[in-house]
């Protein structure tokens, strides 16, 4: 779940409007708040490792650091890949 999720909030252009995604070619507009934005768009271009890191490590959007679960990041790593 949490796989769909980055991959749903990777996007590549940020907007007045939100966080512009695309998947097989169809656009889609990511509405949230702008810290959330502005997070994934930071993250952009990181490879799929390196965007896992830093959505699971980031404690402001789940309270706590997902890292620390045993095998968590690396599902999901695999899950997106």
């Amino acid at each position: 779940m949490l796989a769909f999720y980055i991959a749903f909030f990777h996007g590549h252009t940020l907007t007045e409007d939100g966080l512009i995604g695309d998947r097989e070619g169809n656009s889609y507009t990511i509405k949230d708040e702008r810290t959330v934005l502005e997070f994934y768009y930071a993250h952009r271009d990181d490879n799929v490792k390196d965007f896992v890191h830093a959505v699971c490590t980031n404690t402001a959007f789940w309270g706590e650091d997902l890292t620390e679960i045993t095998g968590f990041e690396t599902a999901v790593c695999n899950y997106l890949e």
